[in-house]
């Protein structure tokens, strides 16, 4: 989704400022995504042409977990406490 927004020129600025966000790391959080649905024995059929020109934005580890917990009941019993 994001490369697509990116290619196609689409602001990506709430992502970007919201903290949840790592142009340059895209190619690399694809490719452990890959990893992991080829170990669990899901088919994989979507190559990432993209190489960021540089680096942009930053992940907010706390509000990320914040989010997650937020969005899914399951999660927030897992992280009780957090």
């Amino acid at each position: 989704m994001f490369v697509g927004a990116i290619k196609k020129g689409t602001s990506l600025k709430g992502f970007l400022d919201g903290g949840i966000l790592e142009v340059h790391n895209l190619k690399i959080r694809h490719d452990a995504l890959v990893q992991e649905m080829l170990s669990r024995g899901y088919k994989h059929n979507s190559p990432l042409d993209f190489e960021p020109k540089a680096i942009m934005g930053y992940v907010n580890p706390q509000k990320s977990l914040s989010d997650l917990v937020m969005r899914c009941p399951e999660c927030e019993a897992r992280n009780n406490g957090y």
